[in-house]
């Protein structure tokens, strides 16, 4: 499950203070540092999220092997597990890593 993010302050070389819950935009994610954390921004606030466990990440590897047959087979699209940093329509998140996307073809 998804936290609210804690505090961070800025590098020593950005002298730019962090947006407030509800503020944050895809171009303060872009200045987050690489921590190794997984950082999502939806609807301005920001989320960090721990590394996905088996217990979620062993159906999502079976739902992405099952949809990219029935897709192949049907030639439908192109589905991508995995993380894929993605806004989403309206800016509900911007960017959020979604754990599986289809894009079809068009």
């Amino acid at each position: 499950m998804n936290q609210p993010a804690y505090p961070l302050t800025p590098a020593k070389d950005d002298d730019q203070v962090w947006p407030a819950q509800g503020q944050w935009s895809f171009e303060d994610y872009l200045r987050l540092p690489d921590d190794g954390q997984r950082y999502e921004v939806l609807r301005g606030e920001l989320y960090v999220t721990p590394a996905p466990a088996y217990d979620h990440q062993f159906p999502v590897t079976k739902l992405t092997s099952f949809l990219d047959v029935f897709v192949t087979e049907r030639d439908l699209g192109v589905p991508f597990g995995g993380t894929l940093r993605r806004p989403l329509p309206g800016r509900l998140a911007d960017p959020v890593e979604p754990d599986l996307v289809f894009f079809r073809k068009v």
